[in-house]
């Protein structure tokens, strides 16, 4: 999460939206674990590493890790 950190200053120094950067950081990581809490599964090992993958191609920082 500290990468997908810097990358929402970078960003927000761009002028993408709150709302852009809400996306990334809350609502899809939030996705991820809902869903395997409501099936009753554990968050597979990788779950996290995804989320943040994802996000930071939200927030155009698919080619820097």
């Amino acid at each position: 999460m500290a990468r997908v950190w810097r990358r929402i200053v970078c960003v927000s120094s761009t002028g993408r939206t709150a709302y852009s950067w809400n996306l990334a950081v809350v609502d899809l990581p939030l996705s991820v674990v809902r869903r395997h809490l409501r099936a009753g599964r554990p968050l597979p090992a990788h779950a996290e590493d995804l989320a943040e993958e994802a996000a930071a191609a939200l927030l155009g920082g698919e080619n820097q890790r």
